[in-house]
C-alpha cells in the first residue's frame, strides 16, 4: 500500500523554442512534434510516481517564454519547489539568459527551490554552440544541478524529471550526477493529462 504526500510543483523556465513544450510532451505521452505552437501563459500536467512505497504528485508547469508573457510569469513561479532552467545547445542566447530566469525564480519560488539547469536538443550536436564546460561553470554560479536532454529522441528526459525529483525528497544535499541507477529502481510513473491553463 502507498502513501501519499503533498503535491510537489515543478516548473519549466527559459526563453522560447528551447524545447520546453516537446520535454513534458516526451515525459508524459512518449511523443515528439517538430511544431509545437509556443506555449501562451503555462500548460500544466501531473505524474503520480511511486518511490519506496510513497507516492509523489509532481505538477508540471510548462511556461511561456516568449517576452510578451513576462508579466503573467511570476504567478507561475510561486510555491515552486523545483525549476528546470531550460536552454537550447544550439542557441547561444537561450544559455546566456539562464542568470535572468534564475533570478525570476529566486524572487518568486520557495527560498530552497531545487535548480536544474536542462541543455536540450544535444541530439543536433553538429550543431551545438554550448560547450559542457560552460554549462558546468553555469550551474556552479547557479548553485545548479544538470541534466542533458533530447525531447526528440528521449535521450535523457526521464531521467531528467526523476533526478530532480530525488533531489527535492533528499533536500537537494546531492547532486544530479551522483543519481545512479541503482537508487531509481524504485521508481514508477503514472502519468495523467491535465487541461491546460
Amino acid at each position: 500500500m502507498s502513501k501519499s504526500i503533498s503535491c510537489i510543483k515543478l516548473i519549466l523556465l527559459g526563453d522560447s523554442n528551447v524545447g520546453k513544450t516537446s520535454i513534458v510532451q516526451r515525459y508524459m505521452h512518449n511523443k515528439f512534434q517538430d511544431e509545437q505552437s509556443p506555449t501562451i501563459g503555462a500548460a500544466f500536467d501531473t505524474s503520480k510516481i511511486l518511490i519506496s512505497g510513497i507516492q509523489y504528485e509532481l505538477n508540471i508547469w510548462d511556461t511561456a517564454g516568449q517576452e510578451a508573457y513576462r508579466s503573467l510569469l511570476p504567478m507561475f513561479f510561486r510555491s515552486a519547489n523545483i525549476a528546470m532552467i531550460t536552454f537550447d545547445v544550439t542557441s547561444r542566447s537561450s544559455f546566456e539568459a539562464v542568470p535572468e530566469w534564475l533570478s525570476e525564480v529566486k524572487q518568486q519560488a520557495y527560498e530552497n527551490v531545487i535548480i536544474i539547469l536542462v541543455a536540450n536538443k544535444i541530439d543536433l550536436e553538429e550543431r551545438r554552440m554550448i560547450l559542457q564546460e560552460e554549462i558546468v561553470t553555469m550551474a556552479k554560479k547557479c548553485n545548479a544541478s544538470i541534466s542533458e536532454t533530447s525531447a526528440s529522441t528521449g535521450q535523457g528526459i526521464e531521467q531528467a524529471f526523476e533526478s530532480a525529483l530525488m533531489l527535492y525528497i533528499l533536500g537537494g544535499q546531492i547532486k544530479r550526477d551522483s543519481l545512479d541507477n541503482d537508487k531509481m529502481i524504485n521508481i514508477k510513473n503514472e502519468k495523467e493529462r491535465n487541461r491546460c491553463c
